[in-house]
């Protein structure tokens, strides 16, 4: 039996002779033996900027919608959620009718800007334009935002670095995040839509639940210990100061929802895995998404502001001459 390795980040489409030679330059390679060469795969795309609006249907051929691979990305995650997108919007060209094209590509071209969740669903749910996901919204929308307004010079992979979102844009709140727009263009059931809602109304009672309850050392001792033990931090009692809320235990670092549940003070209802997730996720981040939220509002302003086309970048002096 001979142990076979991946070497990750270390493929390359140099002929097979030369890729033995590189492996065994590697420390403890030096006398490696090749499984598999690695290998390239060529593609010709057509380079989104200026030719693929964000709708992903392209300016020049009305109708024509792309995605995948011939928009210069790689990978199966990114394909498909390009081939959703422009699925969506094929079917709501359909929907808005060849009389009103023009008008709706003229809004897609135009770049709205950072528009909140509420806007997002109305204009989704009017059928009267084709749908564009914002940076804020998915790491769908940054990928097609990056592809329509970036020279990309190489296949473009979907990292979560590329995102000035981060901490909005996570796995447990998808579906806080784009359920409303998927109801709203038909891809998301009735059924479906209403266990999103209840979930969310789930969450923000037991929130609330958990604000309007106070922990004292000297009157929940068993909890107040455990938290002590875990954050090295005090529990106030009763006689010196208000106490903690249940909120505020869980956003101490180390303390979990499990944690508060074990000693007795989980919801009355019993809460799905995914729903204390997000409980907990909610309150212990709350600082930094509401500095995130509060800086994507800075930048939305400006967003939506289109540059002339005939504005002069030479007379532009606080610009590099490589910008100009």
């Amino acid at each position: 039996h001979m142990p076979e390795l991946y070497v990750q980040g270390f493929s390359t489409g140099l002929p097979e002779r030369l890729q033995v030679a590189m492996l065994r330059t590697l420390p403890g390679l030096e006398n490696c033996v090749m499984m598999r060469p690695a290998y390239a795969v060529e593609y010709d795309y057509v380079p989104c900027q200026g030719q693929v609006t964000p709708t992903l249907m392209t300016s020049k051929v009305r109708g024509l919608f792309l995605a995948g691979q011939i928009n210069g990305t790689t990978g199966y995650e990114e394909a498909a959620g390009q081939g959703l997108l422009a699925g969506i919007n094929a079917s709501l060209y359909i929907d808005v009718g060849e009389n009103r094209i023009a008008d709706v590509a003229a809004s897609s071209d135009s770049g709205e800007g950072d528009v909140d969740a509420g806007a997002l669903v109305s204009r989704a749910r009017s059928r009267d334009s084709l749908l564009v996901l914002p940076r804020s919204s998915s790491y769908l929308g940054v990928l097609i935002d990056d592809l329509c307004t970036k020279d990309l010079r190489e296949p473009y992979r979907m990292l979560t670095s590329r995102s000035e979102y981060r901490m909005s844009l996570r796995q447990d709140n998808a579906d806080a995040r784009l359920s409303a727009v998927g109801h709203a263009v038909g891809l998301l059931s009735d059924r479906r839509y209403e266990a999103f809602e209840k979930k969310r109304a789930t969450v923000a009672a037991e929130r609330k639940r958990l604000s309007g309850i106070r922990i004292f050392a000297d009157r929940q001792v068993a909890l107040a210990e455990e938290v002590e033990t875990v954050t090295k931090q005090r529990v106030p009692s009763s006689t010196k100061g208000g106490g903690l809320t249940l909120e505020e235990l869980v956003r101490r670092p180390g303390v979990t929802y499990e944690l508060i549940e074990k000693h007795g003070f989980g919801a009355d209802e019993s809460l799905s895995a995914m729903e204390k997730t997000s409980v907990e996720v909610e309150v212990k981040y709350e600082g930094f998404i509401k500095r995130e939220s509060k800086s994507r509002r800075k930048v939305a302003g400006n967003e939506g502001m289109s540059i002339p086309k005939d504005f002069d970048y030479l007379s532009v002096d606080t610009l590099s001459m490589e910008s100009r």
